[in-house]
């Protein structure tokens, strides 16, 4: 497998290649419902964490050509020791590398590094520090299992409201308010139930 290096702005990509054509199947597998390559962020999502992986595939004799693997999603940040197009990895960074593939019916790997305006946490790109609502009224009700200084989460959803500081956790709300552009909510109004 070979990877190819191609600078195009601030995006960086590398492509693994593969092989294509009659001889690319997966071992066991001559039927094309299998993908080669899948993607779990169904391609280039950098609001989204996912992981690619193609498989290991064959020739008509059996014989391996290309070995499968998986590739995440991770943030990163320049390396200010190294220099430019340098990158150190973690949970955390001002940048993503976003894998996804070239086509399902090929073992290709396309690795891309995107800015994250709001900063990259556990190989997602931040949606924003300020939520953009929609106009599409919500309600929901949960028991809350986390505050923060201007929100909470209610079944696992981030629920954005003036004065958290009068709940608690474990405590059982009701919400009303608006969806959010990032899948968050605004809420206008939580009572206890």
């Amino acid at each position: 497998m070979t990877i190819k290096n191609i600078k195009s702005g601030l995006i960086l990509a590398a492509v693994a290649t593969g092989f294509i054509g009659a001889l690319l199947t997966p071992k066991n597998s001559i039927n094309a419902a299998v993908p080669l390559c899948a993607d779990t962020d169904n391609g280039v999502n950098i609001f989204t964490s996912g992981s690619v992986t193609n498989q290991t595939t064959y020739d008509t004799n059996g014989n391996i050509i290309s070995i499968g693997e998986t590739v995440n999603d991770i943030c990163l940040s320049p390396d200010p020791i190294l220099g430019a197009g340098k990158w150190i990895t973690g949970n955390t960074g001002t940048h993503i590398q976003e894998a996804s593939c070239m086509n399902s019916n090929m073992t290709d790997i396309v690795l891309s590094v995107h800015i994250c305006e709001f900063g990259c946490t556990n190989g997602a790109c931040n949606l924003s520090t300020t939520p953009t609502p929609t106009s599409k009224k919500i309600k929901d009700e949960g028991y809350i299992s986390k505050i923060a200084s201007n929100y909470m989460l209610v079944k696992d959803k981030v629920v954005y409201f003036e004065n958290v500081s009068k709940f608690s956790v474990g405590q059982k709300v009701e919400y009303k308010g608006y969806l959010n552009v990032d899948g968050s909510v605004s809420a206008t109004k939580i009572e206890l139930e």
